[in-house]
């Protein structure tokens, strides 16, 4: 579960930006600057558009680097726009911030790790966590010092763990390891488009305090506690379940490929 901490709290850092950009694009930009709905939806295309350029910084710099530059540079861009209070800056901020988080999660899916799907579900759990604990409300909106220095903790839980998986991989037992992605194949571009959809349900319905309460009739702390136990759940599922059944499956389409059994399953049928 420790390789999966990292993106984990890049998805957090990432859904408190877009819940920062989004009502900013209507709140400050439409309502206060005055821009009408046309000109938002440049500026809005515009900054998850910029995501198409992160090949280019790819090529140049590598996914790994780019990966991780991304990360630190969310984390700084979080604590910075957590302790400003001016309308404009939480904009640019969380505009920056939000191409990060994207420039993010393209690396760090190109890398192709272990760990993925476990590292999105606790990203969300942990959002989820942060803002019951926070009264369903977005640690972004809070002007008071512990919230800065929750966000402080985290940001610095992201670089620390960073330093040590840059240390780990310039040992010499792992030097040479996981230095170029693996090939990708079908799973990994449906993987890739199903990002956005799979983080916009999160948001809107499963992860949704709101949602939850009106649907099923329950109090904001059983909805909390519903999401959390789902969550847990699915978790645990992914722990403990996922990674058996996918060696189970890979050593089944081997042996099938090559005319043997795999370990556990009988063979069946008469030799010729």
């Amino acid at each position: 579960m420790v390789p999966a901490f990292l993106p984990a709290l890049v998805i957090v850092f990432g859904l408190q930006e877009l819940r920062v950009f989004f009502p900013s694009l209507a709140w400050y930009l439409k309502d206060t600057v005055g821009l009408s709905s046309l000109q938002l939806a440049p500026i809005a295309f515009g900054t998850v558009a910029t995501v198409f350029l992160v090949p280019l910084f790819a090529r140049r710099y590598g996914w790994h680097r780019l990966w991780q530059g991304a990360a630190v540079g969310l984390a700084v861009v979080r604590v910075a726009e957590q302790m400003v209070t001016i309308p404009a800056a939480d904009f640019v901020l969380s505009a920056t911030g939000v191409v990060l988080f994207l420039t993010a999660c393209a690396a760090f899916l190109s890398l192709r790790l272990r760990g993925r799907v476990l590292s999105f579900f606790l990203g969300c759990t942990l959002d989820t966590a942060i803002r019951g604990f926070a009264g369903t409300l977005d640690l972004s909106w809070y002007d008071t010092w512990w919230a800065i220095i929750a966000v402080f903790v985290l940001a610095a839980a992201v670089v620390a763990v960073i330093a040590r998986s840059e240390a780990t991989r310039q040992s010499p037992a792992t030097h040479d390891a996981g230095r170029s992605p693996r090939p990708s194949g079908a799973r990994d571009d449906i993987a890739v488009l199903a990002i956005g959809p799979f983080l916009f349900l999160q948001m809107l319905i499963f992860q949704n305090f709101g949602w939850i309460a009106e649907t099923f009739h329950l109090t904001p702390s059983g909805s909390f506690f519903a999401i959390m136990v789902g969550n847990a759940a699915v978790i645990a599922l992914t722990s403990f379940c996922g990674t058996p059944l996918r060696e189970f499956l890979e050593h089944r389409s081997h042996a099938a490929a090559e005319g043997t059994s795999p370990p556990g399953v009988e063979a069946t049928g008469e030799a010729q």
